[in-house]
């Protein structure tokens, strides 16, 4: 099993389709059909066309009870990514980690942290509008920092914009924020969310300023800061 950070920035600008498995996937992923990179959240979007990678964040299917790396390997030899032994890819970190959330949304963090300039959601209606998916779908959503855009309507589209094929978008920029992906120790310019200390000193509400990123690892982790 490789590690992750050997993935961050390697489709540079690229626009990324994320597949999942809810009704009407197929239709939306033709309106997607012209995105340079394909993920599949488990082996929904393989069994709809060829795919780059798949990110599958349970090693037993949850229902039907059946070895992950088997289902999707009768779909696409993709690498998969997670943090299960199925996967081929470790993630070390993720949004909520060590919580393991849905792997359709953890496929959209992943398209952005391998440099997505845009992310087009196919084949995902947040299980109707489900509150606990919609929750960790907004966690989701500040955490990555690009655009990202919902195919087909549906209750994601309170979080991010709906598709337009017209739209068009500005030249990519690596947020700073990935270099703590890769594990890089830079300087971070911050926003305190939450009041709390800071190399010795009680920072505000409000604050904006520039710090090493490892002196506020754990605020980022718990949501207290904000990278800008």
């Amino acid at each position: 099993m490789s590690e992750f950070q050997g993935l961050v920035l390697k489709h540079h600008g690229a626009v990324f389709c994320v597949i999942g498995g809810a009704p009407g996937a197929d239709a939306q992923l033709k309106r997607a059909s012209k995105a340079d990179v394909f993920i599949s959240a488990n082996e929904h979007g393989a069994k709809l066309r060829e795919v780059d990678y798949v990110v599958a964040m349970d090693d037993i299917h949850a229902v039907d009870k059946d070895p992950m790396r088997a289902r999707i390997r009768q779909h696409t030899e993709a690498p998969i990514i997670g943090v299960e032994p199925c996967c081929d890819v470790r993630i070390p970190v993720w949004p909520m980690a060590p919580r393991k959330v849905y792997s359709g949304l953890i496929a959209i963090w992943v398209a952005w942290t391998m440099g997505a300039k845009v992310i087009l959601v196919t084949g995902m209606n947040g299980y109707d509008g489900d509150p606990t998916f919609m929750e960790r779908a907004r966690t989701i959503a500040k955490a990555v920092r690009c655009e990202v855009r919902v195919v087909g309507g549906g209750p994601l589209t309170s979080i991010w914009p709906a598709f337009r094929a017209n739209e068009k978008f500005a030249d990519y920029v690596p947020h700073p924020s990935l270099d703590g992906v890769m594990g890089a120790d830079t300087v971070a310019r911050i926003r305190v969310l939450r009041k709390t200390q800071i190399e010795g000193i009680d920072r505000l509400v409000g604050e904006t300023f520039s710090v090493q990123r490892h002196a506020v690892r754990a605020q980022l982790k718990h949501g207290m800061v904000e990278e800008l």
